[in-house]
């Protein structure tokens, strides 16, 4: 859809917000065929690790260790696999010109991350761009009082009121 909308209205900013379970595991050929044809578009992946439709089975992105509701002892690479690490794989693709990773889990972190989101929004105009936004599941945030201040930090990000369609 955001590649139909992009090339009926250019002047637009699209981007897409999908969970890693949405965009790995279910939607990765579209995302690795739309960073290679280069479409003008942003995509982020909240990467928590686990499917949100199954209330947390492991995803192809699930982290060697990592306990979902299927891998109780842990993601082991022997018995499930390695994750995909689709940030490394979009980064190989000619039409993909700006991918990153960041993560949300301490205040530094939300700030760099934030300067990933708007310049993959300012670069969307030259190719595809692409940001990891790996997150804890909101269960694990809630763990201690200093993780939880977490929840209440923002992203305010100004988009353009017309124009360009990259923000100010």
């Amino acid at each position: 859809m955001a590649t139909g909308v992009k090339r009926s209205r250019p002047d637009l900013a699209v981007l897409t917000v999908q969970g890693d379970g949405d965009m790995a595991d279910e939607g990765l050929q579209e995302v690795l065929h739309a960073a290679a044809r280069g479409e003008r578009s942003t995509c982020f992946m909240l990467n928590n690790g686990v499917f949100g439709k199954t209330r947390g089975h492991m995803t192809a992105t699930t982290v060697i260790g990592q306990r979902t509701k299927n891998t109780l002892e842990g993601r082991d690479s022997t018995r499930h696999g390695h994750p995909i690490r689709l940030a490394n794989r979009l980064a190989q693709l000619d039409g993909a010109v700006y991918i990153a990773r960041g993560a949300v889990d301490t205040a530094v972190n939300v700030h760099r991350t934030k300067r990933m989101v708007l310049r993959a929004l300012r670069a969307q105009e030259a190719g595809f761009t692409f940001v990891n936004l790996r997150r804890e599941r909101i269960r694990d945030l809630l763990k201690g009082p200093a993780r939880a201040r977490l929840l209440r930090i923002t992203f305010p990000i100004r988009l353009p009121s017309s124009g360009s369609g990259v923000p100010c």
